[in-house]
């Protein structure tokens, strides 16, 4: 559970078994040395009986960086009155802002994005399911949404809101125009970006493929391994799209491409 931004580096520390009802976010600085400690678990929401933490991440969470703010959401409150929170940490101040709340009798909070000085995360509740939207200003506004949304995410310039549906389909929403489209199916899991470009994670065992789109240019680039070689990794790193293939005895190679090339 990795987020980055300038020298910046988000981690979460957790034991080795599921659901992590222990957990630690230490933000660390890459050049200096310096670790913060900015949110840990908290109150006794873990022991809550009825409640099932999600996969993969359990009751961890996971950050996403853009610029100096760091954005996650957690679970917090009592075994009794277990809620949500996504709350947000300002590197220049070192101060913590709660954004959103819901009690978990009433809905959920899931799914934070960040990117281009906007916010975005899935609320459900009596009033139906959407994505609220953040500007830097702190103006909001609702996207009512279809389907199983989760692992959404935003590019750096805020423009294209991107997220997986039901692991059926991975969409993607441009803020400007309104307009939703496809742009892969059950290729893999999840969603992660990269300056303009979206990523997933390869559903190897299920003849899933690795690939990217650029909301750029508004074309998919899905990538074609040989017979008997599986990927079961992924990654945007800056420029670079990155993907593991291992076959059938084990042996795995990274390979590095640029944007555009397959």
């Amino acid at each position: 559970m990795l987020a980055s931004s300038g020298d910046w580096l988000a981690t979460v520390r957790t034991g080795l078994a599921l659901p992590f009802p222990e957990w630690q976010l230490i933000l660390r600085n890459v050049t200096t040395g310096e670790a913060r400690t900015i949110a840990r678990n908290e109150g006794t929401v873990a022991d809550a009986p009825d409640l099932q933490p999600g996969l993969p991440f359990g009751f961890a969470p996971k950050p996403v960086m853009d610029g100096a703010t760091v954005t996650w959401i957690q679970y917090a409150g009592s075994a009794e009155s277990p809620v949500r929170e996504l709350r947000a940490y300002d590197l220049a101040s070192g101060s913590v802002t709660t954004l959103d709340t819901v009690a978990l009798a009433e809905g959920d909070l899931d799914t934070a994005a960040a990117g281009g000085g906007r916010t975005a995360w899935l609320r459900v509740d009596a009033a139906g399911q959407r994505f609220v939207l953040r500007e830097a200003d702190g103006g909001q506004r609702e996207l009512p949404v279809e389907g199983a949304p989760f692992a959404a995410a935003l590019d750096a310039s805020g423009r294209h809101l991107a997220w997986d549906d039901g692991l059926i389909a991975k969409r993607v929403l441009d803020l400007e125009t309104g307009a939703t489209s496809t742009f892969a199916t059950d290729e893999g899991w999840g969603m992660t970006a990269a300056g303009s470009r979206f990523t997933w994670a390869p559903a190897a065992a299920y003849g899933g493929a690795p690939g990217y789109f650029d909301a750029a240019t508004g074309v998919t680039h899905i990538l074609e391994v040989r017979e008997g070689v599986r990927s079961n990794y992924a990654a945007l790193l800056g420029p670079w799209f990155v993907w593991q293939s291992a076959g059938p005895r084990g042996d795995g190679l990274y390979h590095f491409t640029w944007p555009g090339q397959s």
